[in-house]
């Protein structure tokens, strides 16, 4: 994922389930750092963009690794934890 100019990256979540909302909060970090966090709230059985805005060490971070691998962490009803690749701008 390539983080924009605006110090966000964008997470496309997929929400399934039997509410009508899926609340939780989205989750960045690397290295021991917190890069960014978010809320969300999306309707059941749908699939949304959530754009997370880096924090400013995490974005130097970024800048300075060029590539820097990152833990997207969302939590809610059920915790996931995945690892992606974020590029620098």
């Amino acid at each position: 994922m390539r983080a924009l100019r605006l110090l966000a990256v964008t997470i496309w979540l997929l929400a399934l389930g039997s509410h009508a909302l899926c609340r939780g909060t989205v989750a960045l970090g690397a290295r021991g750092t917190k890069l960014g966090s978010r809320a969300f709230a999306i309707a059941t059985d749908s699939v949304e963009a959530i754009r997370v805005k880096l924090t400013a060490p995490g974005f130097r971070m970024l800048i300075r690794a060029k590539r820097l691998a990152a833990h997207v962490t969302v939590t809610g009803g059920v915790k996931a934890t995945r690892t992606i690749t974020l590029a620098a701008p």
